[in-house]
């Protein structure tokens, strides 16, 4: 949660010059800590992090604030980005198209600094020595679902509300909804201002490539294991960010678009949108026997796979109900 809430002060400051409300930045950087999609997977959870690292690293890449503290700042998120996850790398060509527009000191620092990370990213990548993930496989049909289901029904509906109706209603829910979300940018797109219409493009283009890119590299199998609403929410936390970072780019852009009639409207609507779906949607109870009894587990396989081998024997432990994540220790470890 610290790591979330320096995130989301950081954004609150960075995305001044783009998204010129108060109340909107404040809503949309509180998303960071208290967005549905957080609350079972990613809250109070170090290894989830490198979601919301990613979620706000484009924002680290478009700033316009160029002062020593906050270029600073800039690269510091875009390196840590870079560096916790290699899916970062679909912001390479934001960040170099940044750079190349604004032609300043700051703009190639922070480049720079996302590049370097990419490279720690890559030189850990090539160098590990891990054994392949399991592929569970995939399903162009079912992808394209969690597409609708997971980015643009989660971004409107949070996640408590979109399982309930999805379970009573889902063909409706899917179209109505995605056909909202298109609605949505429609109206808002024009009058805008062509540099505000040009960034939230780019969010909304890269929200899906986002959510396709992990889903497609883990298995759809895998991600629908408990169903099209359960678990993994963790995959839609980057591309549920960028289309309200696009909303609210889009809301309260500098100019003459900020003082449109929609915008008027639409600035409060998003914040109360964002406060109810935190409210509705962030509190969770996470279940205790979702992982496997850790002594049981540890008895069960040194039992089996132990007894009479030499104590450096290698096992691998399940720290999960699906077996997705493990833990590998020597028999020397395990023993009672």
């Amino acid at each position: 949660m610290a790591v979330c809430a320096g995130l989301a002060a950081f954004l609150y400051r960075v995305a001044d010059d783009w998204v010129t409300s108060k109340p909107v930045r404040l809503a949309l950087a509180s998303l960071v800590v208290v967005a549905p999609v957080l609350g079972l997977e990613n809250t109070a959870t170090i290894t989830n992090t490198i979601w919301a690292l990613a979620a706000v690293a484009p924002w680290a890449l478009v700033s316009l604030r160029e002062r020593p503290l906050d270029v600073a700042m800039r690269a510091m998120v875009a390196f840590l980005a870079a560096a916790s996850t290699p899916l970062s790398a679909m912001f390479l060509p934001l960040t170099l198209g940044a750079a190349w527009l604004r032609r300043s000191r700051a703009a190639w620092i922070v480049s720079a600094s996302f590049m370097l990370g990419l490279v720690v990213q890559g030189t850990v990548f090539v160098t590990a020595h891990d054994p392949p993930e399991n592929f569970w496989g995939n399903s162009l049909a079912t992808l394209a679902e969690l597409i609708g289901l997971r980015v643009l029904v989660v971004f409107v509906l949070g996640v408590k509300w979109t399982a309930s109706l999805w379970s009573a209603h889902p063909t409706p829910l899917l179209v109505g909804v995605v056909a909202c979300t298109v609605a949505i940018f429609v109206v808002l797109f024009p009058g805008a201002g062509s540099r505000a219409q040009a960034l939230a493009a780019v969010f909304i283009v890269h929200a899906p490539i986002a959510f396709v890119i992990p889903v497609w590299i883990r298995g759809t199998t895998f991600v629908t294991w408990f169903g099209a609403t359960g678990a993994h929410h963790r995959y839609g936390v980057i591309p549920t960010m960028l289309l309200s970072s696009a909303a609210a780019v889009l809301l309260a852009p500098s100019g003459a678009g900020r003082s449109r009639p929609i915008a008027r409207i639409g600035r409060p609507v998003f914040v109360a949108h964002v406060v109810v779906l935190t409210l509705v949607g962030f509190a969770v109870v996470i279940p205790r026997s979702v992982s496997p009894r850790w002594r049981a587990s540890v008895d069960q396989r040194y039992q089996a796979e132990c007894i009479g081998a030499p104590p450096d024997k290698l096992v691998a432990l399940s720290i999960s109900a699906v077996g997705a994540f493990k833990v590998t220790l020597p028999c020397g470890r395990l023993a009672p």
